[in-house]
């Protein structure tokens, strides 16, 4: 059997029907597409959990304080000088 049979016995003939506006109609989706997206993400989520188990900190309304834009600027003119010193 060669590709050409395969193709010929795997894909359907069928054309896209074309809804109003020139769009293709909306076709449900292959469930075991679904199922694959599915298990691949759970894996990945799986993965991240076993190599970095523990979540950021979380970060609490008291621990953000509120600065003025001249002390913003400030701090970024201060963290390149120090990022430029490093290079």
């Amino acid at each position: 059997m060669n590709l050409e049979d395969i193709y010929s016995n795997n894909v359907s003939k069928n054309s896209v029907n074309i809804g109003p506006g020139g769009m293709p109609v909306s076709r449900e989706r292959d469930p075991n597409q679904i199922k694959l997206e599915n298990d691949v993400f759970s894996r990945i989520n799986n993965i991240t959990k076993q190599e970095n188990p523990n979540p950021l900190p979380e970060i609490r309304p008291n621990q953000v304080s509120t600065i003025d834009f001249e002390q913003a600027l400030r701090e970024l003119s201060d963290s390149s000088q120090s990022f430029d010193d490093k290079s």
